[in-house]
């Protein structure tokens, strides 16, 4: 969802954290701010699916230990 616009030389603050971990998929929110105001932000689904068949599957167990660890440390970063 785009709320407003940033202007080119402008440092912004990228965001990213999990809304919910499942068993064959992750719910993402992503965010964008410009100081304290909120540009855009986005829910995201990602399903992990097998490259044969084209189903979902279940997370992989390195998978999905690498995003229970990123889970708890959320990142944020600056351009």
């Amino acid at each position: 969802e785009f709320k407003g616009g940033s202007r080119r030389g402008e440092v912004v603050t990228y965001g990213v954290w999990f809304q919910r971990l499942g068993t064959r998929r992750l719910e993402l929110a992503l965010y964008c701010r410009g100081g304290d105001e909120l540009r855009v932000q986005v829910r995201q689904t990602l399903v992990c699916t097998s490259l044969d068949t084209h189903r979902a599957i279940v997370l992989p167990d390195d998978l999905r230990a690498a995003l229970e660890k990123f889970q708890q440390n959320p990142k944020e970063i600056s351009s």
